[in-house]
């Protein structure tokens, strides 16, 4: 399900990692049967935190990372023996579909995507009066504050660092233009000035 391609520039990193894969592109490749991989070994609690995290983000995230989400625990669960299957079948922790994060999944993609390629954002956005206001935004973080999804974000508008309910979000448009990094980028540093008051 991948191009032709992938697979050339996938081949190539293992090669550079060491991996004795010999052929060459267009011929074929192939990898000595001396060779093996190391299995990969988790910890109980390892696999619980794993599982943990993946039914929270297939819940409170976007529809991509969900599918991502399950296509990792599929991997995980391969690796385990029947010991450890069955402890993490009995995981206690649920993480339910609310509603109203449902209705804010497209909003976190578009933001999500939008951090990780440095893009600026156009928002409309309802502050707690319900005042709408038009802001270009360049979004830095997703942040979980309890019940309630933020990100942070340099505000054009405003010519400093905001932080925003994705409730509060009315309309969303990824930009072309692409922000710098820069050290605010760093949502430790971030998290040390969060304050209660929010935009």
């Amino acid at each position: 399900g991948v191009s032709t391609r992938t697979i050339y520039r996938d081949v190539g990193a293992l090669q550079s990692t060491g991996a004795p894969i010999n052929g060459e592109a267009g011929v074929g490749y192939m990898l000595d049967p001396s060779y093996h991989l190391p299995p990969i070994m988790f910890e109980p609690d390892e696999v619980q935190a794993l599982l943990a995290g993946l039914r929270i983000a297939a819940t409170a995230t976007d529809d991509d990372l969900a599918a991502a989400g399950a296509r990792a625990e599929t991997k995980i669960r391969a690796v385990l023996n029947d010991q450890a299957l069955a402890r993490a079948d009995r995981s206690p922790y649920v993480a339910p579909f609310m509603a109203e994060d449902m209705n804010l999944r497209d909003h976190h993609r578009t933001i999500r995507k939008a951090c990780e390629e440095r893009r600026k954002l156009k928002m409309e956005y309802g502050d707690k009066g319900k005042a709408l206001t038009t802001r270009t935004i360049w979004p830095i973080d997703l942040l979980p504050w309890q019940s309630v999804w933020t990100f942070y974000a340099w505000c054009e508008l405003r010519e400093d660092h905001r932080h925003f309910r994705v409730s509060r979000i009315k309309g969303l448009v990824t930009l072309e233009d692409r922000f710098p990094d820069t050290p605010d980028s760093d949502v430790k540093e971030m998290a040390k000035r969060f304050s209660s008051s929010q935009t």
